[in-house]
């Protein structure tokens, strides 16, 4: 489980890095490219999170790189994360006439004196698995925000995201007492596109 994490940790990664290369000979594909930031309350990265990233294909393939931060008084222990994002968008006015809907994972790695990404040797061999790195689902929708524009971006977005993280989906799966909701979050936020 662990290597399959990581393995979709680097190919998250690899395809970032693939996607912010840009040819310097022409300004064709330079112009496609789209920059964003998000800043995000709540939801799997930690209580708040801050992330900057690309949109290539008309914006429709979103890669992002963040920064989660979980403070001691919320949940007693203090969690930073890295994030890299990925999300699909779909096509406008699927639901709604000016909404973008999305859904995507994102590789989550945390930081704090619980979580390991490879084990102590005190642990016993094969009995626990490493919990620093998860694999977050989400689904989510974006929306112009319709009170203010900002003079350093082009646009300015809110959205919502439900997600989970794959322990809680295993835990789903695997246990009839869960409902499909126990293991869902809700996050939001705004997105400012340059």
């Amino acid at each position: 489980m662990a290597r399959t994490i990581l393995c979709l940790c680097l190919c998250n990664l690899w395809i970032f890095v693939l996607a912010a290369i840009q040819p310097t000979d022409t300004t064709v594909f330079r112009d496609k490219i789209k920059k964003y930031t998000e800043i995000q309350y709540a939801g799997n990265a930690g209580l708040f999170s801050v992330h900057g990233g690309i949109s290539i294909l008309q914006t429709h393939l979103n890669f992002s790189l963040g920064y989660g931060y979980l403070p001691k008084a919320v949940n007693g222990v203090e969690v930073h994360s890295v994030i890299l994002k990925t999300k699909y968008q779909f096509n406008k006015g699927v639901f709604l006439r000016k909404a973008n809907w999305y859904t995507g994972f994102s590789a989550i790695c945390g930081f704090t004196s619980n979580t390991f990404i490879c084990l102590p040797s005190y642990f016993p061999k094969g009995y626990y698995a490493p919990n620093a790195i998860h694999a977050a689902p989400f689904l989510g929708c974006r929306y112009p925000f319709p009170f203010y524009k900002p003079i350093w971006a082009k646009t300015a977005h809110t959205f919502v995201e439900l997600g989970t993280l794959d322990t809680y989906f295993w835990y789903w799966l695997n246990n009839n007492h869960l409902q499909f909701w126990d293991i869902c979050n809700l996050s939001g936020g705004l997105c400012f596109n340059f």
